[in-house]
């Protein structure tokens, strides 16, 4: 099947239209750094407009979407699955030094590549990742009701704030399907942190604090269970700061990047 992507060249310049590659989605053998951008359930490659052009004066850009359930990618590991298969199929190929960068879902998915192809992924940026439930020092009643409250607190701002972009033609059951898809981590936290401790590049965790759909405090127990993680959590921000607080995000990404050259990073 060939992969949906969009692409931003070295230099900044308006991003390609959607272009199909199977399976190698650059034009040039090699380049310096190359990042790969992968967006969230639903998420489109749009989401990464403002802060592309200035990851692009670094390095050559991708940006991938989640394939859809129907893509025939699925495997049996539902949309993470194959959402994960997508991308380790790109980074394989790809001859240059890779920074995976995912928001949310796709967080989740350049996480588990970067566990599998611990040789071939030099950097690892999750935004506002998916991460299990953490406790972060608190007892289990207080973390339920922080979790309960944030979840309030993000349903009721749905119908108040601008919504994100989606990818068009996912109904109401494939979302449900890419969700189920998370309940393995989500519902056994020992399976997120194992794969999590298989990575060996440098990790940049950026959250923001007004995050309702991701708790901060889950982002910080993460932090704290992988000391090796840099956190940064961004004031304000809630579940896209890319797309939202790109000034703020790009902040904290552009300084971890320049601090963490290609071959300082693979090990």
């Amino acid at each position: 099947m060939p992969v949906s992507v969009r692409l931003l060249g070295a230099r900044p310049g308006p991003i390609q239209r959607d272009r199909h590659i199977n399976p190698q989605p650059w034009d040039d053998a090699q380049v310096a750094l190359r990042l790969i951008c992968v967006s969230g359930l639903g998420g489109v490659a749009a989401e990464w407009d403002r802060v592309a052009p200035a990851l692009a004066r670094r390095a050559e850009v991708l940006v991938l979407e989640l394939p859809a359930p129907a893509a025939g990618l699925d495997d049996g590991g539902g949309l993470v699955g194959a959402g994960q298969k997508m991308l380790r199929r790109v980074v394989y190929h790809d001859p240059s030094p890779v920074v995976l960068v995912g928001h949310s879902m796709g967080a989740l998915v350049a996480m588990l590549t970067a566990a599998a192809e611990s040789e071939r992924v030099n950097g690892l940026v999750l935004t506002a990742p998916f991460l299990p439930l953490g406790r972060y020092g608190r007892s289990r009643l207080v973390t339920a009701g922080d979790y309960a409250r944030h979840r309030v607190l993000f349903i009721a701002g749905a119908y108040q704030r601008r919504q994100p972009a989606r990818a068009k033609g996912m109904s109401i059951r494939e979302r449900a399907a890419g969700l189920q898809s998370l309940a393995r981590f989500g519902l056994r936290p020992a399976a997120f942190h194992a794969e999590a401790a298989l990575v060996r590049c440098p990790v940049l965790l950026v959250h923001g604090s007004s995050d309702h759909y991701v708790p901060p405090a889950f982002a910080r127990a993460a932090a704290k269970r992988h000391p090796a993680w840099e956190l940064r959590m961004i004031d304000g921000a809630g579940h896209f700061p890319h797309r939202d607080n790109p000034a703020a995000w790009l902040a904290a990404v552009e300084p971890w990047l320049a601090s963490t050259p290609p071959s300082a990073t693979a090990s």
